[in-house]
């Protein structure tokens, strides 16, 4: 959505990308483990950076994946390792298999715990995914939790004039998630699946998730039939692995008196991202 991928980024990004698969091949009889990890994180770093700047990151992929040959739930993995991993070197003795069961743990300090407890007590894949099946993160981490969030989980407010749109709320999908209709500018608007960044809600089915999706419909207004919906400005500059447009969300607060100036909601009006952490119904990613 910021730059529009040419026919010749295309073919020097693909260009690129078999570089490094056909580098990690070569390399691969040494050290066949490492090697494999080491290029997909390449790989997946080199993607996510490509999917930035494109206007259609999702598509973009699913190109790369039919001309490299390779599945395409393969280049998400490798994306997401290298969003969720600084570096593979930190953990030297893990393969690919491994980091591809820690990528199912959402929460990022539950990962780091269990890529820890793979690397120090040299877990098999097997035994790595049976300790994630079985919670042993959450058992540990079941004492009663204090209400600090305020405190330790502030997010930090965007501010990047380019990546900032008008736009509507069409439907409230669920506690972190919204379609939205984007004003792209010059009478061109975009309909977009929004999720929230830095926050993740407690599943929609849930008793804990239906609370956070009945919370954003009351702030955005999405039931309020004299009034369907409150403008809002949204910051997006990239896309997850599902394609979703990664966003910090504003709407004018009620002492704004239903105002739609685009500057004034952006500097003065509630932050959707934050008021779900400080009314303790998500945790911060």
């Amino acid at each position: 959505m910021a730059k529009i991928t040419t026919k010749t980024t295309y073919k020097n990004l693909l260009k690129e990308l078999k570089t490094l698969i056909d580098d990690g091949q070569l390399r691969a009889g040494t050290a066949a483990g490492q090697v494999l990890v080491e290029t997909y994180w390449q790989l997946g770093k080199r993607i996510a950076s490509a999917m930035e700047n494109a206007e259609r990151g999702e598509a973009m992929l699913m190109s790369l994946a039919q001309d490299l040959v390779i599945p395409s739930s393969t280049l998400y993995q490798s994306v997401a390792f290298a969003r969720n991993f600084d570096s593979p070197k930190n953990y030297p003795k893990l393969s690919w298999s491994h980091y591809r069961a820690l990528l199912r743990v959402h929460d990022g300090q539950a990962r780091t715990w269990y890529a820890d407890l793979a690397s120090e007590k040299k877990l098999t894949v097997a035994r790595l995914a049976e300790a994630i099946q079985s919670n042993r993160h959450g058992d540990l981490e079941s004492k009663p939790k204090t209400k600090t969030r305020k405190a330790h989980h502030i997010l930090k407010k965007p501010s990047d004039p380019r990546y900032v749109y008008r736009a509507t709320l069409d439907r409230v999908v669920d506690g972190d998630t919204l379609i939205v209709t984007l004003d792209l500018g010059f009478g061109v608007h975009k309909n977009e699946r929004i999720r929230l960044a830095g926050v993740d809600t407690p599943a929609a089915k849930t008793p804990e998730g239906q609370k956070a999706t009945d919370f954003v419909r009351t702030a955005l207004g999405a039931d309020d039939a004299s009034n369907p919906s409150k403008p809002l400005c949204i910051l997006t500059k990239r896309t997850d692995r599902y394609g979703r447009y990664i966003g910090h969300v504003f709407y004018p607060s009620d002492s704004m008196k239903g105002s739609t100036d685009f500057a004034q909601i952006l500097q003065n009006g509630e932050h959707l991202n934050q008021q779900l952490l400080d009314e303790d119904l998500a945790t911060a990613v």
